[in-house]
């Protein structure tokens, strides 16, 4: 009997799987469903931009260690009209993820001191055009815009734990400007903005606030049987003990 029940056990391991679902989260938490209590321009900016921002892992709903991030989209305050009004090129736009050191009311002016040592990562290089009319707007809030895509790593980046540093470096888009939502910085999720793409302190002038972001995440869930197969496996082993107990 002791060998039909492990029998059962195994073969409802193997067949159960796992496979790769994605989602997303909306950051900060506190602009889910509504409209964030600010506005920035920084990520769009005509002009060129360094844009770091600490979340605080309470933050990062749904997100497991061992999920990879793959992309960020920003949407439209509720004050704005269609936008961009054209296609809006920049030169380059790249994206850094990595572990925080410190946290959003703690983060330093000094960019590199933000990250824990060796865990800053490139998750995106190159040029960036962001389509006409492709950001949403009338409602409140708005719905995100595209998704930009991570397109180093793998275009993938595993999430190991903590809070999490987001950095934005630009060359601007030589052309116009408009706001994103945003909220203040706040104990879960800061921002520090920088008056280059190549800065490596914070220009303190420049107001710095947290754009809302929906992050794009993959994670690892059960397959659909999974759950299913492991029940039944479950049950054969109660059955099979309790024959062993009549006998």
């Amino acid at each position: 009997m002791r060998k039909i029940l492990g029998l059962a056990i195994v073969l409802s391991l193997s067949l159960s799987g796992r496979v790769w679902a994605q989602s997303f989260t909306v950051v900060p938490t506190a602009a889910v469903g509504v409209d964030g209590n600010s506005g920035t321009n920084t990520p769009i900016r005509s002009v060129a931009r360094t844009l770091q921002v600490i979340l605080s892992a309470s933050e990062l709903g749904g997100i497991s260690v061992g999920d990879t991030l793959e992309g960020i989209a920003f949407r439209l305050d509720k004050s704005e009209i269609s936008q961009p009004p054209f296609d809006l090129n920049f030169a380059s736009y790249d994206i850094f993820l990595g572990q925080a050191a410190l946290t959003p009311t703690t983060m330093s002016s000094t960019f590199a001191d933000n990250y824990l040592g060796g865990t800053r990562v490139q998750m995106r290089s190159g040029g960036l055009t962001m389509p006409q009319a492709s950001l949403p707007f009338g409602g409140n809030p708005n719905s995100f815009g595209s998704q930009i895509a991570f397109n180093l790593s793998g275009g993938k980046y595993t999430y190991t734990g903590g809070d999490l540093v987001l950095e934005v470096r630009h060359t601007g888009n030589a052309a116009t400007d408009f706001q994103l939502d945003a909220t203040l910085n706040n104990a879960v999720a800061a921002a520090r903005v920088g008056n280059t793409s190549t800065a490596t302190i914070e220009d303190a002038t420049l107001g710095p606030r947290v754009p809302v972001m929906r992050l794009q995440f993959t994670s690892m869930a059960p397959e659909p049987g999974s759950l299913a197969l492991l029940g039944l496996g479950a049950g054969m082993g109660l059955l099979v003990r309790r024959r062993t107990r009549q006998s």
